[in-house]
Parts: C-alpha cells; sequence; structure tokens
C-alpha cells in the first residue's frame, strides 16, 4: 500500500488543508551512491514526471561513472540531467 501525504495525515487523525502542492523533486544521481539510486527510484515512484536526477559533470568524474549514472537512471525511469 503506497501512502501519500493525504493519507499519512489522515493516519494522524486529521487532514491539513493548507498542505502545498507537491513539486517537482531533484535528486543528485551519483552513479556509486546505492542510497541516491533507492531515493531517485522512490521519487520516480511518487512523482512520476515530476521527478528528475541530477549528474555533476566535471573533469573529476571518471567516464565510466557518468555511464553508470545514465545507465541506472534510464533503468530507474527516471529522467536525467547533466549539469556541467
Amino acid at each position: 500500500m503506497k501512502i501519500s501525504r493525504a493519507n499519512a495525515s489522515s493516519l494522524n487523525g486529521h487532514k491539513s488543508s493548507m498542505e502545498p502542492p507537491p513539486l517537482p523533486m531533484m535528486i543528485r544521481l551519483t552513479p556509486s551512491c546505492k542510497v541516491r539510486s533507492l531515493i531517485a527510484a522512490i521519487a520516480q515512484d511518487q512523482l512520476g514526471s515530476k521527478a528528475f536526477a541530477v549528474t555533476g559533470v566535471s573533469p573529476s568524474l571518471a567516464p565510466y561513472l557518468l555511464k553508470q549514472a545514465r545507465l541506472q537512471a534510464a533503468w530507474i525511469g527516471i529522467r536525467h540531467e547533466e549539469c556541467n
């Protein structure tokens, strides 16, 4: 069972009418970090097309890590942006 914000509020015994609408979520996707990949997968599941992952590209990033980030994002199904 997925618990949305509305469901979570009602579980606490009240429903907030002042809750802001969900914003697009940006996740920094680091290929070697399993936790960030998990967060990206959760964001994709919960937010759909509003979620996207960002990888910072610089000379210090090994080319294979960028390739791995692209592959992980594609596998998760999340939009992937590269920031130079």
